[in-house]
This record gives structure tokens, sequence and C-alpha cells, in this order.
């Protein structure tokens, strides 16, 4: 069995470029041929199993800045693929890499499978506000997902929605366990001299963590008005808490501004600086109300930090799966509850190390590999 994966997106600092290099790394540990097809110009793994070929032409995507739309060569994506001999085409992502993986499929009428990763639709909305402009969305989404033979989801909180929305037949919607790397992601990583290269932070405080995309869509600009709330109200100078928020995106434009409420907007960070800022905060904050699971909130947990998420989307779905309590639930756009949790996790610190010790426990039964063999296994299934 042979899998040719489409994917737009590859080396990007985002959720859906992550899981797919785990599953471009564990098909290799356990001898599965998994092939991923790719065009970018930016940073590409270099693995046997990747195939990147360099676009014809690269803009910021609409809605989605952070992301390019890269126009790609089809004719030699289409080339590899065919060297290549597929068994099963997957495609990942709703652009000019994925249309060309469905265009191959069909011309050598192979069956499609795809992974519903980001809710794009959700994110028109959120950043226009126009009901309109997302049901355009959720048309094109449906006629783009209509070839396929199987989606899957890796929240079961998006079964529904992708079966309302993009009106994909619910029994060939499939829930692909969710997985991080509980190797990489790990409180024995904790190393209080990583945050010496953040500028601004104050000696000996705590620190609030954000990791991903400084935008619209993740919800920031209200994280950032919970942040200022809480600092208005409750900061102590006995007990100095900073936010440090990791990540590109449009909102980094009022960096100064936000670091007048001990608020760091300080870029993206990778490898193994990443792993050692997520292992050395103090707790986790992930505002979205658009996250389809959340592979940043797998990845604080597993660090052994405690979070707090809204109870919209994927990412409640990943708190307190063993029965002990590893975050905080808040409603989503609730001010005051979002203040409240925040000052929670300050105030109580054995509260606070408690759910870390919780959370990383938790993420000891989602090993990478669970999500890997589940996605290999549906393939086969076909």
């Amino acid at each position: 069995m042979r899998i040719a994966l489409f994917t737009d997106t590859i080396g990007d600092l985002n959720g859906v470029s992550r899981f797919i290099q785990d599953m471009a790394k564990q098909s290799l540990l356990h001898d599965r041929d998994l092939q991923i097809v790719c065009s970018t110009r930016k940073y590409t793994p270099e693995s046997a199993n990747i195939h990147n070929h360099e676009p014809l032409l690269t803009i910021p995507m609409p809605f989605y800045p952070e992301l390019d739309f890269a126009l790609a060569h089809r004719a030699r994506l289409h080339k590899t693929a065919e060297a290549l001999k597929p068994d099963v085409v997957h495609v990942s992502t709703p652009g000019p890499v994925g249309l060309a993986g469905l265009a191959f499929a069909k011309k050598h009428q192979l069956p499609v499978v795809g992974t519903y990763h980001t809710d794009f639709p959700a994110y028109v909305l959120k950043n226009t506000g126009l009901e309109t402009l997302k049901t355009v969305a959720d048309r094109a989404m449906a006629r783009f997902h209509k070839p396929f033979s199987h989606l899957l989801t890796r929240s079961d909180a998006y079964r529904a929605v992708i079966a309302r929305d993009i009106r994909f037949p619910a029994d060939k919607i499939h829930l692909l366990p969710a997985g991080t790397d509980i190797a990489a992601f790990h409180p024995s990583r904790r190393d209080e001299s990583a945050w010496k290269g953040i500028e601004g932070l104050r000696p000996g405080s705590l620190k609030a963590l954000y990791v991903g995309r400084i935008s619209a869509e993740k919800n920031v600009p209200f994280l950032l008005k919970a942040w200022r709330e809480y600092q208005r109200e409750y900061a102590r100078s006995d007990r100095p808490v900073d936010l440090v928020l990791i990540g590109e995106g449009r909102l980094r434009k009022e960096a100064a501004k936000w670091r007048k409420v001990h608020a760091h907007m300080v870029g993206p960070v990778v490898g193994k600086e990443l792993l050692k800022l997520y292992a050395s905060a103090d707790f986790f904050l992930f505002p979205s109300v658009t996250d389809t699971l959340g592979q940043v909130v797998m990845e604080a947990q597993a660090s052994g930090l405690g979070v707090v998420v809204t109870d919209q989307g994927g990412p409640q779905t990943l708190l307190n799966l063993q029965g002990d309590q590893t975050g905080i639930v808040a409603p989503a756009e609730n001010t005051e509850a979002w203040v409240g949790a925040i000052r929670h996790l300050v105030d109580d610190e054995a509260f606070r190390k408690k759910l870390g010790v919780a959370a990383h426990k938790s993420m000891q039964q989602l090993p990478i590999e669970r999500s890997f063999h589940a996605f290999w296994q549906t393939h086969c299934n076909l």
C-alpha cells in the first residue's frame, strides 16, 4: 500500500504542518509507504518521503496571510505522483496542491481521502463578521470535498460541523485519534535560562504562554483584552506574571502597545528552543474558537502545563481525558471568566502545579504513534 499525500503546507508554523511532518516521520519509523507531495518556498523538512517542487508564484493567502498561497506547477506534481504509483491519494489542504491531488486521483481513478484540518469558513467569519461570506466559503469547501470517499476529523467535536456546514455524508466521516510527540514535549526540558533572550520579561515572573498565529481568527484580540483586564484589576507586585505569545501574525505590529501590560510578542520559535519554552512556562492560554483540534494544547499539556481553552471547537476535547482536571474550559468571549481563570492559576500555586502534573500524565495516553496507526489503517480499509 502506498499513499501520496498532497499538501499546501509542510514547513509552516501550524498544527497541520506539524501533523503532516509527524505522519511522514512515523511512516519511516514503522516501514509504511507514505509519500508527501508539496510545493513551497518556505522551509521544508529534509526527508526521503517529502517531495517538494518550487511554486510558480506565491502570495499571502486571503484571511490567512501567514500561509502562502503557492501556485504549484501541476505538471511537475503529477509527474512525481505518477512515478510514485500510489494506491490512494490523501488531500490535506484545499489549495492549489490539494486541487492538483484531486486532479491526479481523477485522472488515474484512485480513491481520495482527506483530513478536515482547518475550518476556513470559520476563519472567514471571524475575520469579517459576515455570515454571507461564511456561507460562500462553506459552499466552496463542500464542492472541494465532494469527490472524497472519506474524510477524517481530528476531534469528535467537528463531526457534526463537517456534516452540517459542508454537507459531507456523516457515515463517511471518521475520527482520527489525537496524538502528539510525547518524547519531544516533556517537562524535563524546563530551563529557566530559556527566557533570557526575551526582552522585557520581569525577573522571577510567572509565565503564561500562548503559541499560534497572532491574529483575529485565533481570537488573540480577546485574549489580550482579558489579559489587560487581569493586569488592571489583580496584578500584584509580589506575584508578577508575564504573557508570552509565540508565533507570527498581523497583530504583531501592535507589540509595543501590549508590552505596557506585560504581554510580549516574540515571533516564531522552532526546534529545541520551542520545546524549552513550553516546558519552562507556568500555564497555557488558548482562546481560539475555530480550531478543529488544537495541536498546541496537546503540546502544552505534554510539557506539563495546565491550560485554559474555550468551550467552542476541538481544544476542549483534549482536557480532563483521564478523569483528573488538566485545565479550565472557560466560556468563549467571557472576559470575566477568563480573568477569573488566570487569577486562579496565578494565585493558587498548588492548583497550578496539580493541573500541570495531571496534564502531562494525561498526554502519555496520546502518543503520536496512536494517530499514525489509525491514519494508516483507515486508508487500508478502503
